[in-house]
């Protein structure tokens, strides 16, 4: 576990994704528990390239990864559900490489790719990856922490 001030920042938790992807959404999953992304580091106004911000070579690989965020979410705003699972892999991977394969953050990232692919109907990859998530919970908390109700949700959604 990383112990830096900006760690509990990372921690924020997103509401539900925006009104204009609930009315892409059928009927039926309007209520899903997988209408929600989780935020796996800090999110500000500079999550996107703005104007005048530094190139993407100078940026650190925790900045990348908060871009790579800030484009996931999105193209599933949009709907563009390929390319938000590409993105979402490539976060896991940089989540891994900056803060570990087992933390809370790691345990975000999967739950996010694990939603992208339980909506392209990728159940089985869907399926192993909210179990990693939840396996990652229980490792650095416990069974019965409050971070495994949206894991649990969307395991149960896909199966």
């Amino acid at each position: 576990m990383i112990n830096k001030p900006k760690t509990a920042a990372m921690l924020v938790v997103m509401t539900a994704v925006a009104a204009a992807h609930a009315q892409q959404v059928d009927p039926e999953d309007e209520a899903s528990p997988l209408d929600q992304v989780v935020p796996v580091a800090e999110e500000g106004a500079e999550a996107g390239q703005e104007l005048g911000a530094p190139p993407i070579d100078e940026l650190s690989e925790e900045e990348r990864m908060l871009e790579e965020f800030a484009r996931y979410r999105r193209l599933i705003n949009e709907g563009a559900l390929d390319e938000a699972d590409t993105s979402a892999k490539r976060i896991v991977e940089m989540t891994i490489r900056i803060f570990g394969p087992q933390s809370h953050e790691t345990s975000k990232a999967l739950n996010n790719l694990a939603i992208v692919q339980h909506k392209n109907r990728q159940y089985e990859a869907a399926i192993q990856n909210f179990e990693t998530s939840i396996e990652i919970i229980e490792d650095i908390e416990d069974r019965l922490n409050n971070q495994l109700v949206n894991p649990l949700k969307g395991l149960g959604a896909s199966q």
